[in-house]
């Protein structure tokens, strides 16, 4: 064969073996992309929670806390010392502030802070409980003049002046004593006994109880809350005599407004009209009539 004809036929070979090359890499179905995978970090752990008590609703200083002013709310624990600023559930129980008062008014959803609590016996608790306008004095009693321990904090009592006897020795025999008594002021609170103060909602449930010692106990002063003119006139009458205390009923309604002691000026009650056995013991003066030999004699 001559050579031409060899290397045209080494062509034709060579292009048809590049044709059917070509058209079976065509045919072949494309190769699956390939999937890098990728490390994906999990995602960040949510950051603890825990219970505190917030207000339920707008508090202002002196209102006393109960169920129904405070719940508890999740929030996120930020900081481990949350349990030394604020309430948390599991470590604190929600009795504890109950019938303690605030010191500056916290807002609905806003916790309540330890530093705003005061509870009844801490100092500063008469000053937060007091209404505005009104002070707190404290007044001597005894056993008797406070009904042997009966009262309580949060009752409504009556002030009345007694002239001490030594005073109101009569100057003269025959001559009644003068003694007198006088209610001074109405519809009083009692804030505390001694150094013991206590709010209402803890006498609902502690002071129920007759074995309580508290109740028994002998009180040597009693703090009131009144008007600024009504401390004025305590001071005074203190110092004249002993003052009494009345308790008043709690289905009582309560005297409407803010009485100036000034323009109430009760009765004064006297001996003669607190008891006649005086008058059977003054001497009676008489007359003696003569009528010839018979003397007659007639009492005035």
């Amino acid at each position: 064969m001559k050579t031409p004809s060899v290397l045209l036929l080494a062509g034709t070979l060579l292009v048809a073996g590049s044709a059917a090359v070509l058209v079976r890499a065509l045919l072949q179905p494309a190769p699956a992309p390939v999937v890098q995978v990728k490390d994906v970090a999990p995602p960040p752990p949510k950051p603890p929670q825990q219970a505190i008590l917030v207000a339920r609703h707008d508090l202002q200083p002196g209102a006393f806390l109960d169920m129904g002013a405070m719940q508890w709310q999740a929030v996120e624990s930020s900081s481990s010392s949350a349990s030394l600023l604020f309430f948390v559930k599991g470590q604190d129980d929600a009795r504890e502030v109950m019938g303690a008062t605030l010191r500056q008014p916290i807002k609905a959803g806003e916790a309540i802070s330890r530093r705003d609590v005061v509870k009844p016996g801490e100092p500063g608790f008469i000053a937060a409980v007091i209404r505005p306008g009104y002070r707190a004095i404290s007044v001597p009693t005894s056993a008797v003049a406070s009904n042997s321990g009966l009262i309580s904090t949060g009752d409504r009592v009556d002030v009345i002046l007694s002239l001490e006897r030594d005073q109101g020795e009569a100057s003269g025999p025959g001559q009644v004593p003068f003694l007198a008594s006088q209610t001074l002021l109405q519809d009083i609170r009692v804030l505390a006994l001694n150094n013991v103060a206590m709010s209402e909602l803890q006498l609902s449930g502690e002071q129920a109880e007759p074995s309580d010692s508290r109740r028994y106990s002998r009180y040597d002063t009693v703090t009131l809350e009144v008007l600024p003119r009504e401390a004025e006139q305590l001071a005074v009458a203190k110092e004249v005599g002993t003052l009494q205390l009345v308790v008043r009923g709690r289905r009582e309604a309560p005297l409407q407004g803010q009485s100036d002691p000034s323009q109430q000026r009760l009765a004064v009650t006297t001996l003669p009209q607190a008891t006649q056995v005086y008058q059977s013991r003054q001497p009676s003066s008489s007359i003696r009539l003569f009528r010839g030999e018979a003397v007659e004699e007639r009492l005035q």
